[in-house]
């Protein structure tokens, strides 16, 4: 049942449970994140997509050497670190851009994977070795954040976010902050 602040009545309801559990932001800063060999530009590793920060020091970069900037797919492997029976059950992720500036967002297409082995970063044919895609999105560049989900959560330790190519002409990927959603399925009732 439910009574609404200053109302006259109970709303009462059936009983109805959840495919899923209350997802929540996932605390990521002790992730383990490597990013295809070759595919970082200075200081902007890959590690820095989980520090809280979306700003342009505290981010990931793709090369931008010229024998590799337009090389694809550009591929993020993220190990959770979690113990076996703990872990995510991811449902929604939000991508961090840019903040200031429109033509500097380069993420177009890419793929996210979801498994209990891990994912190697240096794969070309990621379709043919990492099994069913969990999500898949094109983004736009009118936003600095975007947001992905799915209607149902997908469970495992590893994570794979596959760029198979960019909106810059250079062939850039640029992000921010990462900031995943989900839920503990063995912690959810």
């Amino acid at each position: 049942s439910f009574h609404p602040v200053n109302g006259l009545d109970t709303v009462w309801r059936n009983w109805i449970t959840s495919a899923d559990g209350i997802s929540y932001p996932l605390n990521a800063k002790r992730w383990m994140v490597s990013a295809t060999s070759g595919q970082v530009y200075d200081e902007n590793t890959p590690d820095k997509i989980f520090d809280g920060k979306a700003l342009s020091g505290c981010r990931w970069h793709s090369s931008r050497a010229d024998a590799t900037k337009k090389v694809f797919p550009k591929i993020l492997s993220i190990d959770t670190q979690t113990a076996s029976g703990e872990e995510y059950a991811f449902t929604k992720f939000v991508f961090c851009e840019n903040t200031e500036s429109n033509t500097m967002r380069y993420i177009k297409n890419l793929v996210l994977y979801v498994g209990n082995s891990p994912y190697d970063p240096d794969i070309a044919d990621f379709k043919g070795t990492f099994g069913i895609p969990f999500l898949s999105a094109v983004l736009n560049t009118s936003a600095s954040q975007q947001t992905i989900s799915a209607t149902q959560g997908s469970s495992g330790r590893y994570l794979a976010i596959v760029f198979p190519d960019s909106w810059s002409p250079e062939g850039y990927v640029d992000l921010w902050e990462l900031v995943p959603y989900g839920y503990v399925p063995s912690q959810a009732d």
